[in-house]
């Protein structure tokens, strides 16, 4: 039996979403080059889906559309996630605008079924963000184990955003400051950073010799730079199994 263009969507997406993964987990980069086949595959299969499903999937995919892509440029200028995040949120929201539903194993998927508003992608990215709660309690755990009572109530929002790291071991890893370090009347007033601070060379260097000069401690708080798109991934693939867990946890909180 030929595949149908639900099937097609998905089959084109996954080697995609791999090497974005890949890519992005090595090197937390992911080649523009990837993007435009992606969305340009994505309005071919969105014309034929036009012609056999009408007016009501044009809707939809309109929906998937200006919302994820609102929503990406949003999270983009307020730092929230890099660039290759918003630009595969919208890849994918051009790509696979509805849910597909087909047969696997003699199951039909999703096995929740469909959510009411339709919006694969969406609920892709509902999904990935849900998953990413993981990681907070994953890092408060961590500092609990690896902290003194001292430093837990000392910053205890930082616990759940961050670990601290030896000065010396701060090169070449994936990771951002937490506080930027002013100097100021020969002062150093610790200033945080929301979004987190480059850690370069330079960088380094100045906080080696902060510390060198007992102006701060051999350790400071950094947080880890996350490869959303990993994080994506996962949701799309619990999305086409499972379902929209942000609807099935409302609706199971709302009686529904």
């Amino acid at each position: 039996m030929a595949p149908n263009l639900d099937e097609i969507r998905i089959l084109i997406c996954i080697p995609f979403l791999l090497y974005s993964c890949y890519s992005d987990f090595k090197t937390r980069r992911v080649t523009n080059k990837i993007w435009p086949p992606m969305i340009g595959i994505g309005v071919v299969l969105a014309i034929l889906n036009f012609h056999t499903h009408g007016t009501y999937f044009l809707m939809r995919f309109a929906l998937s559309v200006t919302v994820l892509s609102a929503l990406a440029y949003l999270l983009f200028k307020i730092n929230a996630f890099g660039g290759a995040d918003a630009k595969a949120i919208i890849a994918l929201s051009i790509l696979v605008p509805t849910f597909p539903s087909f047969e696997l194993f003699g199951r039909t998927l999703p096995l929740t079924g469909i959510p009411p508003l339709n919006l694969f992608a969406f609920s892709a990215f509902g999904n990935a963000v849900l998953l990413t709660l993981v990681v907070p309690v994953a890092l408060f755990i961590y500092n609990l184990t690896r902290l003194s009572p001292r430093e837990w109530t000392g910053k205890p929002s930082y616990l759940f955003i961050g670990y601290k790291s030896e000065i010396s071991k701060l090169k070449n890893r994936h990771i951002r400051l937490i506080q930027d370090f002013i100097e100021q009347n020969g002062k150093v007033v610790p200033k945080f950073r929301f979004s987190g601070v480059q850690v370069d060379d330079a960088l380094i260097e100045k906080l080696q010799r902060l510390s060198r000069d007992g102006k701060i401690p051999e350790k400071v708080w950094v947080m880890p730079s996350m490869p959303f798109v990993v994080s994506l991934a996962i949701g799309f693939a619990t999305a086409i199994i499972y379902g929209d867990l942000i609807y099935l946890i409302t609706a199971h909180m709302l009686g529904m």
